[in-house]
């Protein structure tokens, strides 16, 4: 089982269990496995953390990796009417749970990142596992390419995280930033705070 040494409920905590996820399960997170999980609540986890649930088979595991990482630090995770984590496209409309970011500078280990771009489904969360304000360093953590991986390069962007960020316009509006990828796909990014605790 996943141990977390600081003190749950903690955003350092969040990006801990983060970084613990990708050492010690990270293969469960690809997209052909069933995993297990810690979080009683998820629907047909009998035995929490080690149920195989069968439903995630076949599915991106995003949103599952953030809930994990929040589960086990202290922090409650927004489930779907279907008793699953909610996904990764509707987790800034979670404000019960989540506090918007306006400014990249604010960012800190623990905090989730999300994008959405055109398209049914299509979005990425991942949690902020390193911020270093001298170097412009933004490190986030979460599933991709077959298992847990930490970028300073977003695989989805095209570009460094931090440089991504701090070029991205501010929709005031939305509380969300909008930038354009590399290939010229237009994201919307929340930067979003944990903030409901069991």
């Amino acid at each position: 089982m996943l141990r977390c040494r600081l003190e749950p409920r903690s955003r350092a905590a969040v990006a801990k269990a983060a970084l613990e996820l990708q050492r010690t399960r990270s293969n469960e997170f690809a997209k052909e496995k069933a995993p297990t999980s810690i979080n009683p609540q998820l629907d047909r986890n009998q035995k929490p953390g080690k149920t195989k649930l069968s439903w995630m088979r076949g599915a991106y595991k995003c949103n599952f990796f953030v809930g994990e990482a929040l589960s086990k630090s202290g922090y409650v995770m927004p489930l779907s009417d279907k008793h699953r984590y909610a996904g990764a496209g509707s987790l800034h409309s979670h404000r019960r749970y989540f506090q918007r970011i306006v400014s990249p500078a604010d960012l800190r280990p623990g905090d989730v990142v999300t994008l959405r771009w055109p398209g049914k489904g299509n979005a990425h969360a991942a949690i902020v596992t390193k911020t270093g304000k001298r170097k412009g360093t933004i490190e986030i953590t979460g599933t991709g390419r077959g298992s847990v991986v930490t970028e300073k390069v977003s695989a989805h962007l095209g570009k460094d995280w931090h440089e991504a960020l701090s070029t991205a316009k501010y929709d005031s509006k939305h509380q969300r930033f909008v930038l354009k990828a590399a290939d010229g796909t237009r994201f919307h990014v929340y930067l979003l705070r944990p903030k409901r605790k069991r």
